[in-house]
């Protein structure tokens, strides 16, 4: 009962009663109420729910507020500052339109966004020389705002992904022993890879040149006596790595995969300087993980 109550005033049921409401209402209030069929469109904010972008973003905003908020000031700042400029410049040769300082903040919002409508525009040589150094401004006020949002979110997306890399590294047998420091120098070596399905990556009888961890899709391995699936959160390719002859299984995608290739190099360095690792994964051996 508590949980039915928590979500009925949660964002999410909330935007559905204000989409659904509408039409009820209009069974009891004799009034044209059609107007409020515009509400259906906040619906529009549930996508954030099922968007992982959107939800990161909602992420950054919360982590840089105070950042943000200082953006927001010095905004404030200059359209205080240079409405009062305006105001002194203008007003004379342009009562009707820079009668007030609010008045003028009109023409300085337009210009510090750097939207410039044109329909209020000084004409005097002091309020164009004003006017010239607030269109400057006004860009660097939304590249700092950009520089925020973008660095915000690529250090997010960075971190998350680094998370889900490194969850996934720490599950193969030998390298859960080891320590966080040892398991990132692994996710370090890693390299991304985006493989469309019905594509085959590794082929029986090819020499061995890298081991693989999937990170979404469905692969399926070919050996001589059976046929395996491999799935999210799962390797394969390490034992051809450790036998250093050729493939023994076919492994073909599924489904399109995102993958992460440890390749023969940076695998060999690993077991000399990790001999732990070694015996781990070859205690595996049986395993359709480490087919291939």
């Amino acid at each position: 009962m508590h949980a039915r109550l928590r979500y009925m005033i949660s964002p999410l049921a909330l935007i559905d009663l204000a989409a659904i409401l509408p039409f009820y209402l209009a069974f009891v209030i004799p009034a044209d109420l059609r107007f409020l069929r515009l509400f259906r469109l906040i619906t529009i904010f549930k996508i954030a729910h099922y968007s992982p972008a959107l939800v990161t973003m909602g992420y950054v905003v919360r982590k840089q507020w105070r950042t943000v908020f200082g953006s927001l000031y010095i905004l404030g700042v200059l359209l205080v500052v240079s409405s009062g400029f305006m105001y002194m410049l203008e007003r004379n040769a342009q009562p009707e339109v820079f009668g007030s300082i609010l008045d003028s903040m009109w023409w300085a919002m337009a210009t510090l966004t750097t939207v410039g409508y044109g329909d209020v525009t000084p004409v005097t040589a002091g309020g164009r020389i004003v006017g010239s150094i607030v269109m400057v401004l006004g860009i660097g006020v939304f590249v700092l705002w950009t520089s925020i949002f973008a660095a915000g979110y690529m250090e997010e997306a960075s971190r998350r992904n680094f998370v889900v890399t490194w969850n996934l590294v720490a599950k193969v047998p030998g390298f859960s022993v080891l320590d966080a420091e040892r398991i990132s120098d692994i996710v370090e070596l890693l390299s991304p890879e985006i493989v469309p399905a019905r594509y085959t990556i590794i082929r029986r009888g090819e020499v061995a040149d890298a081991m693989y961890f999937v990170i979404s899709g469905e692969l399926e391995v070919d050996m001589p006596n059976d046929v395996y699936h491999v799935h999210d959160g799962q390797f394969f390719g390490a034992r051809g790595l450790l036998e250093g002859g050729a493939r023994r299984a076919t492994v073909t995608t599924l489904t399109e995969c995102q993958l992460l290739r440890l390749d023969k190099r940076n695998f060999t360095h690993l077991m000399e300087a990790e001999p732990g690792l070694r015996e781990a994964i070859e205690a595996e051996g049986g395993s359709v993980l480490d087919s291939g």
